[in-house]
């Protein structure tokens, strides 16, 4: 049997029902930040999804189809619960659904001062070693290359300078380079220790490059569940209006 879509009416008081079952005084009021946040947003985006998982169960027979795409019922709560998009005056896409979801998470850290952690770059330093101290330079975007992992690192700083005499693993001449992985996300952060290679071209003298430090700092952009999880965490009980009713001491 198809799927039929809760009304958002009937998911937000299933909510508070339950919620109010386990803290009698908690405070719920419309306009409360626990409402807010952890009430009607929620419920919203639950009867969107809502929406579209009755839409694909009736998508099931091609008369089921049919019928309810023709069925001005539907159309209308799909319309109310996704919305139109005023460019083109029709219903959103799933895409441009997701799209909107992710603007409205968006929107409550940002109402709670925080935003969306962006796709960052693995970022550290790859020490040359050579085995003359004669004077050097290392372009800025000079690419090395990991062959264990099929990563690339770039160089973030221009070299030019004598090489200082450094002692450091048996080695006298060592030239410390920022550099960060071309790749961003989580697969540039690699443990200290590992050997590098000139991605092309060569350095006189130049006797191997080794990460002396492990390469931190790359993480992938934040989905919406992470943000959703994070905002309580972060935004600690204090900061928040006040949330339940005064208890007793």
């Amino acid at each position: 049997m198809p799927y039929q879509a809760q009304s958002l009416t009937k998911i937000i008081q299933d909510t508070l029902t339950r919620l109010r079952a386990l803290h009698p005084d908690l405070e719920d009021a419309p306009g409360t930040t626990i409402r807010d946040m952890f009430i009607d947003l929620p419920a919203i985006q639950h009867h969107r999804l809502d929406v579209l998982l009755s839409y694909l169960s009736h998508m099931s027979t091609v008369r089921g189809a049919l019928s309810v795409i023709n069925s001005q019922s539907f159309q209308d709560s799909v319309r109310g619960a996704l919305g139109v998009n005023s460019t083109t005056g029709r219903e959103y896409t799933l895409t441009e659904f997701l799209d909107y979801l992710t603007a409205d998470i968006s929107a409550v850290a940002q109402d709670h001062h925080m935003a969306r952690k962006a796709i960052s770059y693995g970022r550290g330093a790859a020490n040359f070693y050579f085995s003359t101290n004669d004077a050097i330079t290392i372009n800025l975007g000079t690419t090395l290359f990991y062959p264990r992992a099929n990563l690339r690192f770039e160089t973030t700083q221009q070299i030019t300078n004598e090489i200082p005499v450094v002692i450091i693993a048996g080695y006298r001449y060592v030239v410390p380079v920022p550099c960060r992985c071309i790749t961003p996300g989580p697969e540039g952060n690699i443990r200290s220790g590992r050997k590098l290679v000139l991605d092309a071209g060569s350095l006189a003298n130049l006797l191997s490059i080794t990460n002396e430090k492990g390469l931190s700092g790359g993480y992938a952009a934040e989905g919406n569940q992470e943000l959703l999880e994070r905002i309580p965490r972060q935004w600690s009980r204090y900061k928040y209006p006040r949330l339940t009713s005064s208890r007793p001491n």
